[in-house]
This record gives structure tokens, C-alpha cells and sequence, in this order.
């Protein structure tokens, strides 16, 4: 059976999720095609990947609009869980991106790119459901990925015990 497709607008971090479990099941499906349709299946697992980084993005107001700001809520994400790997997973699933453009990946390389991709949503999920953490601002990289998140000019070295979220933003999407 296939995930439904949450109605179009704004999206809650619900729907994100919802839409990545059913870009992996469709990815399944495309890799499974007789012959394997690995274009399709390598773009769903980027879409899969992306969509689970929107629902925590929604959760927090941040903004993501752009292809990068994926690479800034992985980035921050990071840090604020101590889980550095989770930059390379986004970098993994951005190469199946890469891939529908460049045709250059077997369908077993894909296969096992929609396995970890299961389980970097997964993990995502898990990110999503837990409280905010601490996180400082260090240097320029981070004052400079959380500006492009919250749209706020926030100084080095200021912290907080819950992480930064774009208040107007969250504010602006509640019922």
C-alpha cells in the first residue's frame, strides 16, 4: 500500500514525513521495475532524505527553500546531537540527486542507497520527536548557517539551552 499525498500548501511536519515514507516506497517500486527504473529511484531517495529534513525544519519554523539549506540543518542537527555523520548522510543522499542528472549508479548501488536512506529518515524521525538541545554560536560558519534557518543576525557565542527557532515564523504558522 502507498502513503497518501498530504493535500497541497503549506505542509505541517507530518506531511514532510508522510511524503518521504512514500518516496522511499516508491523508490522500492521503481528500483523493483522490469527494466529498473534507477533514475527515478535515485531521485526519490533525495526527495525521500530532503522531505524528512523539512519536517524538522517545520518543527523548528527554520527556513528551506534551497538545495543548501538541507546541508544547514544537517550541519546544525550535528552539532547539536554530537552526530557528525548525519552531514554525510545527506551528502550520500544528495549523490543519488546527483545521479538522476548523471546516470553513473547500478541499480545495486542504489538499492543500498534507498536501505540507508530508510534509515536516515528513521533516524530523522527519532531527531524530530526528541526536545531541542543546547547549541553555540562558535564562529562565522555558524552564526552564518543559523541566519540562513531563522533569518536572524544572531552574534558569536550566543547560546541557548534549546537550540534556535524563528519565532515569527512559528508564530506566523500556528492555527
Amino acid at each position: 500500500m502507498t502513503t497518501q499525498l498530504p493535500n497541497p500548501g503549506l505542509q505541517s511536519p507530518d506531511d514532510h514525513m508522510a511524503i518521504s515514507v512514500r518516496f522511499l516506497e516508491h523508490a522500492r517500486l521503481e528500483i523493483a521495475k522490469n527494466p529498473p527504473n534507477r533514475l527515478q529511484a535515485s531521485e526519490k531517495i533525495w526527495g525521500a532524505v530532503a522531505h524528512a529534513l523539512s519536517s524538522i525544519a517545520e518543527q523548528r519554523g527554520w527556513l528551506h527553500h534551497h538545495h543548501t539549506d538541507f546541508y544547514d540543518i544537517a550541519n546544525y542537527l550535528a552539532k547539536e546531537y554530537g552526530r557528525p555523520e548525519l552531514v554525510s548522510q545527506v551528502t550520500n543522499a544528495d549523490s543519488f540527486h546527483v545521479n538522476f542528472y548523471g546516470n553513473r549508479r547500478r541499480s545495486d548501488e542504489i538499492r543500498a542507497g534507498i536501505d540507508a536512506a530508510e534509515k536516515f529518515v528513521a533516524e530523522l524521525q527519532d531527531l524530530g520527536s526528541r526536545p531541542m538541545g543546547y547549541y553555540k554560536i562558535e564562529n562565522g560558519s555558524e552564526r552564518a548557517r543559523v541566519h540562513n534557518l531563522t533569518g536572524e543576525s544572531i552574534p558569536i557565542g550566543t547560546e541557548r539551552e534549546e537550540g534556535f527557532v524563528n519565532g515569527n515564523r512559528l508564530a506566523r504558522l500556528s492555527p
